[in-house]
C-alpha cells in the first residue's frame, strides 16, 4: 500500500451550467448524443474537495501514472490511461528496479502530468493550474514533474509557468522511463477530463493573464493551421468573407503566449474548429459569442465547461462532412455551411462592431425594460437583450421583426443587426415596439 498523508484541501465552490446550445443537434449519432446527454444535463454541480496529497517513495511512468516499488498502481492516477498503457508502465518499472536502472529524484516533487499534457488545452486548463495551487499551498515545494515535449508548447510551458513564479530550474522534464520520488505531491479534484471542471480553474488563469494588455481585434476566427484533422475545408473562402465583417484570423499554435492571451481578451467574437488552441476562450470576457464548429460526433465537455464558467455565449455548430472522410468521425475536416455562415456573421455584431443600430437605439426606454442592465446598452441589447425580446426603442419591435421574416428567426440571428445589414436594403420594416 502507498504511504500517502494530505497536505492541503479546500472546497470548490458549487456551480450551475446550462446544456450547450447546438445547431444541427439531429447530426449527432444516437450513441454520442446518449452519451453526452448525461453530463450536458446535469445542470447543478455540488461544491467539491480539492485535496494535495503526499506520496512517499513511489515511480512515476508513462504520462502520470503512480506506482509503488512493488508494482501497486495508484488508483487516482489511472484517469484516461488504457490499459496497454498501464500494463506497459507496470512493465517498465519492474525492469527499471530489476536492472537498477532509474532515475531518482529527491525531496518533493509536485506531478503536472497525465494522459495529454502535450496538447495545449490540457496543460493550460489541468496541468498549470495544478502548479499553481501547489505554489500557493506548498511555497517550498522544491520542484515540479512534467512531460518532456518540444517546440512551441515547451515555450509555452516555461512562460506559463514562469507567470506562477515556477522558473526553469525548478522544472523537472519526464519522458517514458520511470522515475523513482521520495515524496510526490498531487493535486486532486480540480478537474476530471470529460466529467467536471473546478471554477478555481480560472484563478490560475485569471492571475498570469492580468498583466497583459487586451489587443484592438473585437473579432477573431483562430484556425488550426495546416492539418487534415478537423480542418475547415472552406476556410479560404469562410475567411475572406469573415474578415469584410471585421474578423481577425489568427493562428493561436504559432503565437506567443501572451499574444494569444490578448487577443482572446480583446475579443466579443470568436470562431473556430473544436481544439486545442479554443483553450484560450477561458481568457475571453463574460458576454463574448462563441461559435465552435465541429464534426457531428465530436463529444466535447470541455470547451462546454470553458464556456459556462465563464459566462460566454456558446454555440456549438456540427457541421456537415465530406462523405469520403466521414470514417475519420470526430476528428473529420469539416465544411461550414452557407446558412451557418450567415448566422456567425449576423450575429457577431454588438455596440462597437454594428454601425448604424444607434439611431435605433434608445438608453431610457431600454432601461425602464432592463433596470439591471449595466454597461454599454446598446452592447447589452446586441449580446443579450434581443434574445430576451426586448425592444431597443419605440421605433423597433424585436419579437415583431422576428414575427414578420421567419427566415431571420429560423437562423437565430439579432433582428436589429439584420435589419441595419441587410433589412433595409432589401425593403424589410422595422416594425414598431409594443
Amino acid at each position: 500500500m502507498i504511504r500517502h498523508n494530505i497536505l492541503a484541501e479546500f472546497a470548490s465552490p458549487a456551480f450551475l451550467i446550462a446544456p450547450p446550445d447546438i445547431r444541427h443537434k439531429e447530426r449527432i449519432s444516437a450513441s454520442v448524443l446518449e452519451t453526452m446527454q448525461g453530463a450536458w444535463n446535469q445542470a447543478w454541480y455540488e461544491s467539491r474537495p480539492i485535496t494535495l496529497r503526499a506520496l512517499h517513495g513511489v515511480f512515476v511512468a508513462a504520462e502520470g501514472l503512480i506506482l509503488s516499488a512493488e508494482g501497486e498502481i495508484e488508483p487516482s492516477s489511472i484517469g484516461q490511461h488504457q490499459q496497454d498503457a498501464i500494463d506497459s508502465a507496470v512493465m517498465s518499472v519492474r525492469r527499471a528496479i530489476e536492472t537498477a536502472s532509474f532515475t531518482r529524484l529527491e525531496g518533493s516533487v509536485v506531478l503536472c502530468r497525465r494522459p495529454g499534457t502535450g496538447n495545449y488545452g490540457h496543460w493550460l486548463i489541468e496541468m498549470l493550474p495544478q502548479a499553481y495551487f501547489a505554489a500557493k499551498h506548498l511555497p517550498h515545494a522544491a520542484r515540479y514533474m512534467v512531460q518532456a515535449v518540444e517546440g512551441h508548447l515547451q515555450s509555452v510551458m516555461q512562460q506559463t509557468l514562469a507567470r506562477i513564479g515556477v522558473s526553469d530550474d525548478m522544472v523537472v522534464e519526464a519522458g517514458k522511463a520511470p522515475v523513482f520520488v521520495e515524496r510526490l505531491i498531487v493535486v486532486e479534484g480540480l478537474t476530471e477530463h470529460g466529467v467536471y471542471m473546478s471554477p478555481l480553474v480560472f484563478e490560475c488563469l485569471d492571475r498570469i493573464a492580468q498583466p497583459i494588455a487586451p489587443a484592438d481585434c473585437h473579432k477573431l476566427y483562430a484556425s488550426r493551421g495546416r492539418t487534415l484533422t478537423r480542418a475547415l475545408l472552406n476556410e479560404t473562402e469562410f475567411v475572406k468573407d469573415a474578415a469584410a465583417n471585421g474578423f481577425v484570423a489568427i493562428q493561436p499554435g504559432t503565437m506567443p503566449f501572451h499574444k494569444q492571451v490578448a487577443a482572446f481578451k480583446a475579443a466579443r467574437t470568436v470562431v473556430g474548429v473544436i481544439g486545442a488552441n479554443l483553450a484560450n476562450l477561458a481568457f475571453c470576457a463574460p458576454g463574448t459569442e462563441v461559435y465552435i464548429l465541429s464534426p457531428a460526433d465530436m463529444p466535447d465537455t470541455f470547451f462546454w465547461f470553458i464556456c459556462g464558467l465563464r459566462d460566454l455565449r456558446l454555440l456549438d455548430i456540427k457541421c456537415r462532412q465530406p462523405q469520403a472522410l466521414k470514417n475519420l468521425a470526430w476528428q473529420s475536416p469539416v465544411i461550414i455551411e452557407k446558412h451557418d455562415q450567415r448566422l456567425i456573421l449576423a450575429s457577431s455584431g454588438t455596440a462597437a462592431t454594428a454601425p448604424g443600430c444607434a439611431a435605433l437605439f434608445e438608453a431610457a426606454y431600454y432601461l425602464r425594460q432592463c433596470p439591471s442592465a449595466g454597461g454599454d446598452l446598446l452592447d447589452h441589447y446586441c449580446s443579450t437583450g434581443w434574445r430576451n425580446g426586448l425592444d431597443p426603442s419605440p421605433l423597433f419591435s424585436t419579437a415583431g421583426y422576428l414575427a414578420a421574416y421567419p427566415d431571420v428567426a429560423r437562423e437565430g440571428i439579432n433582428p436589429l443587426i439584420h435589419y441595419v445589414r441587410n433589412g433595409r436594403a432589401e425593403g424589410r420594416v422595422a416594425l414598431k415596439a409594443r
